[in-house]
C-alpha cells in the first residue's frame, strides 16, 4: 500500500499526525536516507493538502479538537519543516506538531480505497 494510500484510510479514522505521515512514508521507502524520507514527507502533506483531501492544524485549542491552521500552504509546509527538519532528534518536538483532518473529498477517496481493498480481498 502506499503512503498516500496509508494516510488516507488513517484519515477515516481519526485526526493523522505527522508522526503516522512519517510512518507510513518511511515504510514505502525503506532503506532511504533520513532527508529523503523528510522531504517525500513533506511532499506528501503538500499533495494530499493541495489536492483537498486534508487540511493541515493543530490540536493545541482548549476543547482538544482540531484547528485549521489559518496561514497560506507554503508558510505551514515551512512552520512544519522547522520543527520536523530541524528538531528531528527531538521526537517530543515533531511527532505531534501538525495534524491532518480529511475533508469531504478525503473520505470519498478513502472509502473508494477501502471498498477496492475489501473486493481484493474477496476475489
Amino acid at each position: 500500500m502506499s503512503a498516500r494510500d496509508e494516510v488516507l484510510l488513517r484519515g477515516l479514522i481519526d485526526w493523522v499526525a505527522l508522526s503516522s505521515v512519517h510512518g507510513a512514508v518511511e515504510r514505502e521507502n525503506s532503506g532511504e536516507p533520513l532527508a529523503v524520507i523528510q522531504e517525500k514527507v513533506l511532499d506528501l502533506i503538500r499533495s494530499l493538502v493541495t489536492d483537498g483531501l486534508f487540511e493541515l492544524g493543530d490540536l493545541d485549542t482548549p476543547n482538544h479538537r482540531f484547528g485549521a491552521w489559518d496561514a497560506p500552504l507554503d508558510e505551514s509546509i515551512q512552520r512544519i519543516r522547522d520543527v520536523y527538519v530541524n528538531q528531528f532528534d527531538d521526537e517530543a518536538e515533531w511527532w505531534f506538531v501538525c495534524w491532518l483532518d480529511a475533508t469531504e473529498k478525503g473520505l470519498k477517496a478513502a472509502e473508494a480505497i477501502e471498498a477496492s481493498q475489501d473486493s481484493a480481498q474477496d476475489r
